[in-house]
């Protein structure tokens, strides 16, 4: 069975590495962040069964000309494959449901970001976030004495700098781009509490980019990835669009070892 893979955009740019310190390969990073990897790793096979998006254009003061919210459910069939379903969607607060059923593709593309790499745009997954083990390797951290308080929690900032492929053929083959940010790891259970960061460059006609991802506890313990939110402006020419998203994760479930 394939894991299905969730594909995200993210959203403002950092203005590159924030100077001071010394920056290290993931593998030989500080101590808590190899616990935050191992966390993230121990749940990284709970995925959310009930998925809320929304998007906005929005004015100058940040109100709303135009809205779209989405809800999706994922549930495993008896084959263990993760199958989705379009409960509900809304244009602008009018119910569009079954309009956009009808043009719904779930099973286009496997949500890895491969078809955007190789047409030379930036992609990512959620497999592509510098916690991942198996990205360690493509991951420099940067350990800052700064803390903040986060949801009750004293959270140590990282640095980060992550090195992902653009594309595996075409023309674009043998080039990459960045995924630059901070991480906040909570100082007593190394756990990932927040991902902030952007791609570096940036997509094409895209102004300004940032993501942030939410980590919280579960009814059972488990720490999971909890809300994404992005924010960013782009155009053409002298036209320029500022948006938002929001995704809420919930209900999430396990997927068997080699799902």
């Amino acid at each position: 069975m394939r894991r299905r893979r969730w594909l995200v955009s993210p959203a403002l740019i950092l203005a590159g590495a924030v100077p001071g310190g010394e920056a290290r390969a993931a593998t030989a990073a500080p101590e808590l962040w190899r616990r935050a990897v191992a966390v993230f790793e121990a749940n990284r096979h709970l995925l959310p069964g009930r998925v809320l998006a929304s998007f906005a254009i929005v004015d100058d003061k940040g109100k709303p000309k135009r809205t779209s919210e989405r809800e999706m459910r994922y549930a495993l069939d008896a084959r263990g494959e993760v199958q989705v379903e379009l409960v509900r969607a809304l244009d602008n607060g009018r119910d569009v449901t079954a309009k956009a059923r009808s043009a719904f593709r779930p099973e286009r593309g496997d949500g890895d970001g491969q078809d955007a790499r190789e047409n030379g745009r930036a992609s990512f997954s959620l497999a592509d976030v510098p916690l991942a083990a198996e990205k360690q390797e493509q991951v420099e951290v940067l350990a800052r004495p700064e803390t903040a308080a986060l949801y009750g929690m004293t959270c140590r900032r990282f640095d980060f700098s992550m090195r992902l492929p653009l594309a595996e053929s075409g023309r674009a083959r043998g080039k990459s781009f960045s995924l630059r940010g901070m991480a906040w790891i909570d100082e007593a259970g190394g756990r990932p509490v927040k991902l902030e960061f952007a791609p570096d460059p940036l997509p094409s006609r895209v102004k300004s980019l940032w993501t942030v991802f939410t980590y919280g506890p579960g009814a059972g313990g488990e720490w999971l990835l909890k809300e994404i939110r992005s924010e960013g402006a782009g155009g053409f020419l002298f036209i320029k669009k500022r948006f938002r998203s929001r995704i809420e994760l919930n209900d999430h479930f396990a997927v068997p070892p080699g799902g």
